[in-house]
C-alpha cells in the first residue's frame, strides 16, 4: 500500500510565494547603526554578549514563524488530499459508473435481509465515500429497458444517493445482455485516467450464466470490452444459495369454454434448492377460494396440480394458483384468464350462392357449427351467411369469426378491412374452391404492408372432374390444436376423406401446416397476423373438391376446432410476462370513450386508445406498458358500459432459481483471464463452491 498526497487546487499552490515577504522586509529594514567608542561601553559590551546568542534565536523563530503562516494559508487553499493507491499515480480523479440489479431476484430474503438492501447500501457507500474531482453515473440492470438514472457524469455524489433513495426492485427478469451494452455505450471514452465499473447483483447463475451458449459468450465478449475500459468491481449481495419454491407455470386445457363446459387449469410447483416444500395448492377464482389441493413432490423437484371448474354464467374468470409464502413471494402465485361464453358468433361469406339445397359453398360449414334439427334449442355457435357482396358494409368486429368460402375474388378495400379485423384480434378462415381467383387475394392479402396469408395460393392439382386420382390427409401427427378430436382416438375415419382437387400452398417462414395430404402437400396452414389468426384451406368447404364436407365424421369436429382454435388467438394477449405490453382490443361501440387500466393495487391510469383502421370504425385499441407488477389488470371504460377484460401479468419463472455464481464460475468462466476485483470474503467463496 502507498500512500499518495496531492492536492485537489494546485495553482493555489502559488501563494506559497508569500513566504518571501518576511525576509524581504528583514532585508529592508536592518538595522544600520556607527560604532562610537565611548569609557562605559565596556561595562555594555560586556553585558550585550551575554544576551545576544538568545536574541539571535528569537529573531530567527520569529521570522520562521513570519514565513510558516503564509506557506500554511496556501497549502490549506489548495486543498490537501491523502489517499490509498496500488500502481496508480497521485490525485488521479475517478469516473465510477454504479451498475444497480434491480431483477426480481433480488427482493429475495437472504439470511432474513432483502438482497436489493445490501445492494442499495452497497451504492450508498460508494457514494458516501467520493471524493472532489470523482464523477458519478448510474444504470439500473434487469428491466425490459436497462434506465439510465444518471447518463452524464455528474461531479457529485448526491444526486446518486437522491437517486438511491428513490429506487425500489422490480419484478422483471435480468436481461444481462441488454444491459451491459448499455453500460459500455454510457462508459466516457475522454476525460478520466481511472474508470471503475461496479457491478452491484445478487450474482444470480441464471441471469449472468444464461443456457443458451451463444448468449453465455456474447456476455463474456462484452466483459471483456468492459475490462478493457474500465476497472470492474463485482459487489456480490447473496451470502448463500438461498432454497425457493415457486408456480412457474399455469395452463389452461381451452382458453375459451362454453357455459356449463368443464374446463382444466393446470399448476406446476418447482422447488429449487434446499427450500421447505409446500404443503399444498390454493386455487382462487375471482379471487374467491374455490379449492386446496395436497401436493406430493414423491422426491422430484417438480409437481404438478389440476383443478377442473364448471363456469354457470358467461364472462371472463381470473384463475390463480398460489403456495405459501417463503423467499421470494413474488412467484408465490401464477394466474390465468379464460372465457366462458354462452354463443359464439361467426359469419360465413358465401361465394357461390345457389337456390338449390347444399349448393351454396357455405351450406356444409353452416349445418356442421349449428345442425338444424326439428325442435331443438339454438346452438351455442351461432352463424351468419351474407353474399360476397355485403363483406365491405358489415362490421366485421360484432363476430369472432370470419369463413370466406370459396369467394371468387377481394378488392383492396375487402383486404384493408381483413386485415385490419384480423389484427385486432378477429379469426379468419379462407376456403378456396372452383370459383377463387386466387391473384386477387395474394394481390389484397399478401402485400408488403399487408402479409395476411400465411402461404402462397398455386396452381390447382388433381381435376374434380375426371376424380381419377383421390388424396387423402395424412393421419401420422395430430399435434395441431384443431386436430384434438382425433389425438389417441383411432378409426376415425380421418383418413378416409377423398380430395379429388386442391391448390397447392406455399407456406410462408411463420406459417404452420395443421394438415398435409398423402401427397405431402398441405392442407391446412395457419398463420398469426397482429393479434388474431388466418388459416387457409387448400380446398373446398362444399362437395365441389371432394367428400370432406360430406364426411361428417372429420369435417364436424375440424370446423368446431377450428372455430376455437381462431377463438384461441383473442385470448394470446391476455397472459404476458411483467414489463411486456397489453395488446388491448375493446368491443364494438367504444371508439370515443376515455378508458382506464386498473394495476393490481387499484391504481387507475387512463389510456386513450388510437383508431384500428378502416376496418373498424366502432372498434379502438392500443398498448399499455405500465406492466411491472405482477397480478391481475382490468381495462374499463368510464361509466362501466361494459365488464372489465382481464390480463394476466406474471414474472418470468427464470428468476425463482436463486442460486449464485460460485467463486469459480465467476473467476474462471465470467471473468476468466480479466481483471477483476470482488467484495468476496473467502468464507462466502467456499460456500458458494460448496453448493454447486
Amino acid at each position: 500500500m502507498l500512500l499518495a498526497f496531492g492536492f485537489a487546487v494546485p495553482w493555489l499552490l502559488w501563494g506559497c510565494l508569500a513566504a518571501a515577504i518576511p525576509w524581504l522586509i528583514h532585508w529592508l529594514f536592518r538595522r544600520r547603526y556607527r560604532e562610537t567608542p565611548w569609557a562605559a561601553m565596556q561595562f555594555l559590551v560586556a553585558a550585550a554578549q551575554r544576551q545576544s546568542r538568545w536574541s539571535r534565536i528569537d529573531q530567527w523563530l520569529l521570522l520562521l514563524v513570519r514565513t510558516v503562516i503564509p506557506l500554511v494559508a496556501a497549502a490549506a487553499l489548495a486543498g490537501p488530499l491523502l489517499d490509498d493507491v496500488v500502481g496508480a499515480a497521485f490525485n488521479v480523479p475517478v469516473h465510477r459508473l454504479l451498475v444497480a440489479d434491480v431483477s426480481l431476484s433480488t427482493q429475495a430474503l437472504d439470511a432474513g435481509h432483502s438482497r436489493w438492501a445490501a445492494i442499495r447500501d452497497t451504492a450508498a457507500e460508494l457514494a458516501d465515500a467520493a471524493r472532489s474531482g470523482d464523477t458519478w453515473q448510474l444504470l439500473t440492470l434487469g428491466s425490459a429497458t436497462p434506465q439510465a438514472l444518471i447518463a452524464e457524469p455528474a461531479l457529485q455524489s448526491a444526486p446518486v444517493l437522491e437517486e438511491l433513495k428513490l429506487l425500489e426492485a422490480t419484478s422483471e427478469a435480468g436481461r444481462t445482455i441488454d444491459g451491459l451494452a448499455r453500460v459500455i455505450a454510457m462508459l466516457p471514452e475522454q476525460g478520466h485516467e481511472r474508470r471503475e465499473v461496479h457491478l452491484l447483483t445478487d450474482g444470480q447463475r441464471s441471469q449472468w450464466r444464461p443456457e443458451s451458449v451463444a448468449e453465455r459468450e456474447r456476455v463474456r465478449t462484452q466483459l471483456t470490452e468492459l475490462s478493457e475500459k474500465a476497472l470492474v468491481i463485482w459487489h456480490d449481495a447473496s451470502q448463500q444459495a438461498v432454497g425457493n419454491v415457486a408456480v412457474t407455470e399455469v395452463t389452461l386445457s381451452k382458453s375459451q369454454v362454453m357455459v356449463s363446459e368443464p374446463l382444466r387449469v393446470q399448476a406446476r410447483i418447482e422447488r429449487f434448492g434446499e427450500a421447505p416444500l409446500p404443503a399444498s395448492v390454493e386455487w382462487r377464482v375471482e379471487d374467491r377460494l374455490v379449492a386446496v389441493q395436497p401436493l406430493d413432490f414423491a422426491g422430484a423437484a417438480s409437481t404438478t396440480a389440476e383443478l377442473t371448474y364448471v363456469p354457470t354464467t358467461a364472462g371472463e374468470l381470473r384463475i390463480e394458483a398460489r403456495i405459501p409464502a417463503d423467499a421470494l413471494t413474488a412467484d408465490d402465485q401464477r394466474g390465468v384468464v379464460a372465457v366462458a361464453r354462452s354463443r359464439i358468433q361467426v359469419l360465413l361469406i358465401d361465394g357461390r350462392p345457389s337456390g338449390v339445397p347444399l349448393e351454396n359453398a357455405t351450406d356444409f360449414v353452416r349445418l356442421a357449427l349449428a345442425p338444424q334439427m326439428a325442435g331443438a334449442a339454438a346452438g351455442r355457435i351461432e352463424p351468419t351467411v351474407i353474399a360476397e357482396g355485403q363483406l365491405a358494409a358489415t362490421n366485421l368486429p360484432d363476430f369472432d369469426v370470419v369463413f370466406l368460402c370459396d369467394v371468387p375474388r377481394l378488392t383492396d378495400r375487402e383486404g384493408r378491412l381483413l386485415a385490419d379485423y384480423v389484427a385486432q384480434g378477429g379469426g379468419l378462415v379462407l376456403a378456396l374452391g372452383p370459383a377463387a381467383k386466387v391473384e386477387t387475394y395474394e394481390e389484397s392479402l399478401l402485400t408488403p404492408q399487408r402479409p395476411l396469408l400465411p402461404a402462397r395460393l398455386g396452381p390447382i392439382v388433381g381435376d374434380p372432374q375426371s376424380r381419377e386420382q383421390a388424396f387423402g390427409f395424412a393421419g401420422d401427427d395430430y399435434r395441431h390444436a384443431i386436430l384434438e378430436p382425433f389425438r389417441g382416438n383411432p378409426n376415425t375415419g380421418f383418413e378416409l376423406t377423398q380430395t379429388f382437387a386442391y391448390r397447392r400452398l406455399q407456406p410462408t417462414a411463420t406459417a404452420e401446416v395443421a394438415v398435409a395430404f398423402d401427397s405431402g402437400d398441405p392442407a391446412i396452414v395457419t398463420g398469426k397476423f397482429g393479434r388474431g389468426r388466418v388459416v387457409v384451406l387448400a380446398t373446398s368447404v362444399d362437395r365441389s373438391w371432394g367428400t370432406w364436407a360430406v364426411w361428417g365424421h372429420t369435417f364436424v369436429p375440424m370446423m368446431h376446432e377450428l372455430v376455437r382454435y381462431l377463438l384461441a388467438g383473442q385470448m394470446e394477449t391476455r397472459q404476458v410476462r411483467v414489463g411486456s405490453p397489453l395488446q388491448i382490443r375493446l368491443p364494438p361501440g367504444t371508439s370515443d370513450q376515455q378508458l382506464q387500466v386498473r394495476n393490481p393495487r387499484g391504481v387507475l391510469q387512463g389510456v386513450v386508445l388510437a383508431e384500428a383502421g378502416q376496418a373498424a370504425a366502432s372498434t379502438r385499441s392500443g398498448v399499455f406498458e405500465a406492466t411491472e407488477l405482477p397480478g391481475f389488470y382490468a381495462v374499463e371504460r368510464s361509466g362501466g358500459a361494459f365488464a372489465p377484460q382481464w390480463y394476466a401479468v406474471n414474472v418470468d419463472p427464470v428468476e425463482s432459481n436463486l442460486t449464485p455464481l460460485s467463486a469459480d464460475e465467476l473467476r474462471e468462466g465470467l471473468f476468466a483471464g480479466r481483471p477483476l476485483e470482488t467484495g468476496w470474503s473467502d468464507e462466502r467463496s467456499v460456500a458458494a463452491s460448496q453448493t454447486v
